[in-house]
């Protein structure tokens, strides 16, 4: 993807059990492993009460991706509230930022550039 492109990110989960309130997420790391970004149901502020066994939810993620030139994987998770993991697919995904324009570093911070020249 390019830097800076719109992503919708969609997780649907199934559930095998009854759930209290499950927080659902992601997280993106680079090639090297540190964490770029993360975030979660219970950070945005959604909630879902209790989810019955046989029940699906879908969650879409949405963001503009500026993120700088690299490669990506990105881990989804599914657990409780206080962080008790239901289910984890770590690396579950990997991707490709390419930018038309040389950055350095994690992050496009889309930068511009101004000058005057005095005498």
């Amino acid at each position: 993807m390019e830097s800076g492109e719109a992503v919708n990110l969609r997780v649907a989960a199934r559930f095998l059990r009854d759930v209290e309130d499950p927080v659902i997420g992601f997280l993106i790391r680079n090639r090297h492993g540190i964490h770029v970004y993360g975030t979660n149901t219970k950070e945005q502020q959604t909630e879902f009460g209790t989810v019955k066994q046989g029940e699906t939810i879908d969650v879409t993620f949405s963001f503009d991706c500026w993120l700088g030139s690299d490669e990506f994987s990105m881990s989804l998770a599914v657990h409780s509230r206080d962080g008790e993991a239901y289910d984890w697919l770590d690396a579950a995904l990997f991707f490709k930022v390419t930018n038309v324009t040389l950055t350095e570093g994690i992050a496009n911070l889309n930068a511009t550039a101004t000058a005057r020249r005095h005498a």
